[in-house]
């Protein structure tokens, strides 16, 4: 079969096969490396999604959280995310939405977590932010909520109080050193200044108000006005951190983009001035073929001696061939003389008879 085809192809036809053939790894490895960079992009994506879906979502469990409704724009907004999301992110924030509790609404939040690949972030910076908004913050704020006040404590049987207090304080202090844990990597990692300027002194003021909280828990005797400021101080560290991980998730989107289309540019421009060299040499190579083809075309069958022979300074193959084609010539040229002299002197015998 090879037998047939080299009988068949020509030069620049097996040239053409030899160009496609080598090609194909490079166009092979340059796909893969596509792929890979898209599915990277694609993940940080999805990532922003639910960063979206949670800065719309998070109100709506502020206001529950703080034993109140969230107010018809806020749960337009709510739902306007689910509507939005839900299916992207395979979560079923309708429906945890429409029971107005405080508990679906945590739900929902830890699922949109889950659901868009941020709890499987591969960057501690953003990592970080998003355990802080999606798990650390929202426990300090259910956490605190569920508190019972002086009021709720007059009613209550003394041993259940004792272990509320002793439940929340513990629940607590775990969420606290998750939230400053979290914070203290997000500060350390990251390269928004804007991060490492705007943080610091909302978890301070969070850290403050937890503290102060802490101490009422300790005396048996919370007052509302302190569950509320815990609330409203960590409500504002969400709001912050939440904008944070969508600068820091837009930035990797942009770098992994701007970096993925720089070197696939790179990676097409070699391969286009490889493409333009083996052309190149592919033209050099059919066009010596062709010429000393037609040279020897012009001398065997034509018998034209007047013929020029190009390449004879070629220090290769051709090079060779092109002096061979040479000495053929020059063989022919003696032929043609000493059949001129032959012929000539039958003439002139034939004339002496």
């Amino acid at each position: 079969m090879l037998d047939r085809l080299n009988e068949k192809l020509s030069i620049p036809q097996r040239l053409g096969i030899m160009s496609v053939v080598a090609s194909l790894p490079v166009l092979t490895l340059i796909n893969l490396y596509w792929g890979s960079e898209q599915a990277q992009i694609d993940f940080t994506k999805k990532e922003l999604l639910g960063t979206e879906y949670l800065q719309g979502v998070w109100p709506v469990f502020a206001a529950q959280a703080a034993g109140g409704e969230a107010s018809p724009a806020q749960l337009a907004a709510a739902n306007a995310a689910a509507a939005k999301f839900d299916k992207k992110l395979g979560t079923d924030g309708g429906a945890l939405l429409a029971s107005g509790k405080m508990e679906d609404s945590a739900k929902l939040i830890a699922d949109i977590a889950d659901g868009s690949n941020l709890t499987l972030d591969p960057d501690l910076d953003s990592f970080h932010l998003m355990d802080e908004i999606s798990a650390a913050i929202p426990t300090i704020v259910s956490t605190v909520s569920d508190i019972p006040t002086p009021e709720d404590a007059a009613s209550a049987d003394p041993i259940a109080l004792a272990g509320q207090f002793a439940a929340a304080k513990a629940v607590l202090a775990l969420a606290e050193t998750s939230h400053q844990t979290d914070i203290a990597e997000v500060i350390e990692n990251t390269k928004l200044k804007s991060i490492k300027k705007d943080l610091p002194p909302l978890v301070a003021a969070l850290d403050s108000r937890i503290e102060s909280l802490s101490e009422e828990i300790s005396a048996g005797s919370v007052q509302p006005e302190s569950i509320a400021a815990v609330q409203e101080a960590a409500n504002a560290l969400w709001l912050v951190s939440g904008q944070g991980l969508e600068e820091m998730l837009k930035a990797r989107q942009a770098k992994l983009s701007g970096g993925m289309w720089l070197n696939l540019l790179i990676a097409l421009s070699l391969v286009a001035a490889a493409a333009g060299l083996m052309l190149v040499i592919a033209r050099g190579i059919t066009s010596r073929t062709s010429g000393l083809a037609g040279v020897l075309d012009q001398l065997a069958v034509h018998n034209d001696t007047s013929v020029s022979v190009p390449y004879l300074n070629d220090r290769h193959e051709f090079g060779r061939i092109a002096k061979a084609v040479e000495v053929f010539k020059s063989s022919l040229l003696r032929n043609h003389a000493l059949a001129q002299e032959q012929a000539d002197q039958e003439l002139q015998t034939a004339k002496e008879r």
